[in-house]
């Protein structure tokens, strides 16, 4: 299981980085957009950022817990992954000129795909 292990650190490490970014540059986009849409914008890129940084904390912890053998951390793990999958395919889908959307989407699909084909191959 030390696939999972590395796969799921080495992602939760992108998500971080990103969710960091995408917080630390929110004013230097909100600057360039309109008034009357600038608060809806504001929300969107730091809630983005901020659910970037929270999977990514999420999914540091339960590496930690997986490894002691903690019951419930392989799927509080798989679930975290199925979000950050959704995210990456959704970014993909509305922002496909974005190259943030496109990091996340080659980190998180490689890693879901080993994370989860790894415990059917298992089972």
């Amino acid at each position: 299981m030390k696939i999972i292990d590395i796969t799921a650190r080495i992602t939760a490490i992108v998500l971080l980085c990103l969710g960091t970014i995408h917080c630390a540059f929110t004013p230097v986009i909100i600057k360039n957009i309109p008034g009357d849409i600038r608060s809806v914008f504001l929300y969107m890129f730091l809630s983005t950022g901020l659910a970037f940084l929270y999977l990514g904390t999420v999914m540091l912890i339960e590496i930690r817990r997986f490894r002691r053998k903690v019951t419930d951390s392989l799927l509080i793990l798989n679930i975290s992954m199925g979000l950050a999958l959704a995210a990456g395919i959704m970014a993909v889908f509305t922002m496909p000129e974005n190259p943030f959307a496109w990091i996340t989407f080659a980190t998180v699909l490689p890693s879901s795909v080993i994370i989860f084909g790894k415990q059917l191959v298992r089972k």
